[in-house]
Order: C-alpha cells, then structure tokens, then sequence
C-alpha cells in the first residue's frame, strides 16, 4: 500500500512539473520583440530599463524567468533561434 501511494505521488509530481515545464513560444516572442522596440525607441538607458521592465511586468516575466525560458526554448530546438536572429536583424536593419 505504501509503494502504491509514493507512486501515485511521484506521478502527480512528473505531472505538474510537465505543465511547468511547457513554455509558451509565441508569447516569448511577443516579450522580446517588445523589449527590442523599447531597446530601439528609448535612447536613455535607465529609462529603457524601466520600460524592459513594465514590459516583462506586463506578462508575467521577471529577468530570471525570462532568461530562464529562453535557455529552455533553446534546448527544444526547432526553429527558435533562426526567429530570434531575424527579429534582431529586422531592428538593426530599421533607420
């Protein structure tokens, strides 16, 4: 009986770190193209900063798990980097 309640735990565990774990692509994406306007736009850094800030405040973000989703959306792969360059490359290449 013991055995079968720690591995029911275990599965609820695995569970609700998988929902954790699941990382909404499109809404990152949203975030950092965001941040780049504001980076683009706000030619005073500290008040840059503080628009980063209300933007990541905005959905949710705090700088850790920003950073912290980036590293995971990079680990699955996939075409997340090649749209992270052309974001970039469409900011630098704007007048």
């Amino acid at each position: 009986m013991k055995r079968i309640l720690i591995a029911i735990a275990l599965c609820f565990t695995f569970i609700a770190c998988g929902e954790q774990n699941s990382i909404d692509q499109d809404k990152y994406l949203k975030v950092y193209r965001e941040i780049l306007i504001a980076r683009e736009t706000i030619p005073n850094l500290d008040s840059a900063n503080m628009e980063v800030q209300k933007i990541l405040d905005k959905y949710k973000y705090s700088m850790k798990t920003f950073k912290n989703d980036a590293i995971e959306l990079q680990k699955q792969g996939g075409d997340f980097i090649k749209i992270i360059d052309s974001l970039r490359k469409e900011f630098r290449s704007q007048p």
